[in-house]
Order: structure tokens, then C-alpha cells, then sequence
């Protein structure tokens, strides 16, 4: 399965080094071959990236370096991340911060991570021109996180094994939305990590979903 995600997108880079090693290449079709090469080597960095952060997770070797974050630029950050699929699929992103400022304790690159991991998923699986919110609140001493979708939403053997790793890739093989059912499993392990914990719903296939993270709270910006 690595073999062959790994493989997926060498074909559009060898089909647009050739066009621009053409004699009269201009400058539009530089461009735009440019962008395809790295888009897909984006790509490939972020699934060589998933696999040596579940191998780290697996082997206890991550470690957190905790601060007091603020919602507000943690959402931003992983919007910003996750911006050029957005538009490329013209979704349309709701954002829900919570009522009044929000300090929680937590490692900003790895709560990043969770957030763009999960908006991504939400992004892929959901029809071009399609609705993402993601909201934020506090319920008691946790910090609730949740990004729904109106995509195609998962039956009940999917949902059941959602967070598993290599698990969707192994269902998907077929398709071209790509990767390797890492993502999933690696915000399952870093949410864990900080102590929280996550969970994915929906009403049934064609009926979009919904993941729920909860993360402990520290204390209220003031």
C-alpha cells in the first residue's frame, strides 16, 4: 500500500518535467506544471511525514512540549494549512470559535496537526462545493472541538473501525483520494496523549460526519 500511494503521484511529476524540458514551453505552462510538481510532492512529504509520526507514537518516542495555547490561533494555523484543498474543492468553511477567550494546555504543532489531519479528512471525503464547520466550546473542565461535514458520511463497519490504522486505506485502494489510513489513527494517539479523547459519528453513507475531540481545559484567558 505504501509502494503504491508512494507511486500515485510520480506520474504527474515525470508528465510535467517533460512539458517543461520542452523547447517552447512558455512561461503560463511553467507555471502551471510547476504547481502540479509541487502539489504532489506535498503530498508525498505528508504521507512519509504520517508514517514516521505513527512510527514515533507506536514506539513512545514523541514527546510533548506543552504551553498555554490560544483557540483562536490554533484555529487559524490549521485552517491556513489546510486552505489550498479547500479552495481547489471550493468547500465552504463555517468557523464557530468559542463565546469568550479560550487558554488551553497542549503542544501547538501536534494540536495543529490533529486539527488539519481532521479538516483534511472532512475536505476529501466530502463532494466538491460541499459545507465544513468547525466549533469550538468549553463543557466543564474540556475543551470541545467539532468539524462536521455534509459529505458521504460512513456506515457502520467504517465508523466502527475509523481510528484503526491502515484500515481505510485498505478499503480505498481503489480510489483517488490517496493515503494510507494513518491520519485517522495518528490524531486517535496524539489526543490521547493530551489526554483527551475522540470520537467520529454519522447518520449513515451520504449523510456526512462528525468527529468530536475533547481535550482537558487549564484555565480561562483573562
Amino acid at each position: 500500500m505504501l509502494a503504491h500511494e508512494l507511486r500515485n503521484p510520480l506520474a504527474p511529476i515525470g508528465a510535467a518535467a517533460e512539458l517543461m524540458s520542452r523547447p517552447n514551453a512558455g512561461k503560463e505552462l511553467m507555471l502551471r506544471t510547476s504547481a502540479i510538481i509541487a502539489r504532489q510532492v506535498r503530498h508525498m512529504t505528508g504521507l512519509v511525514d504520517d508514517l514516521l509520526d505513527m512510527s514515533r507514537v507506536s514506539r513512545g518516542t514523541i514527546t510533548l512540549d506543552k504551553e498555554f495555547l490560544d483557540t483562536t490561533s490554533v484555529i487559524n494555523d490549521a485552517v491556513e494549512q489546510v486552505t489550498p484543498l479547500l479552495r481547489a474543492k471550493r468547500h465552504r468553511l463555517e468557523l464557530e470559535p468559542p463565546s469568550q477567550p479560550l487558554l488551553f494546555e497542549g503542544d501547538r504543532k501536534r494540536v495543529i496537526q490533529v486539527l488539519s489531519n481532521l479538516l483534511n479528512n472532512a475536505i476529501k471525503y466530502t463532494p466538491d462545493g460541499g459545507l465544513i464547520r468547525l466549533s469550538m466550546t468549553q463543557v466543564d473542565e474540556h475543551l470541545e472541538i467539532r468539524i462536521k461535514d455534509n459529505g458521504q458520511g460512513m456506515d457502520g463497519t467504517t465508523l466502527a473501525n475509523a481510528f484503526e490504522l491502515f484500515v481505510q486505506a485498505k478499503r480505498s485502494s481503489d480510489r483517488q483520494l490517496g493515503g494510507l489510513g494513518i491520519g485517522l489513527a495518528l490524531v486517535k494517539k496524539l489526543v490521547e496523549l493530551h489526554g483527551g479523547e475522540v470520537r467520529a459519528s454519522s447518520r449513515g453513507l451520504g449523510q456526512g460526519s462528525e468527529f468530536l475531540v475533547r481535550l482537558p481545559t487549564s484555565r480561562r484567558a483573562s
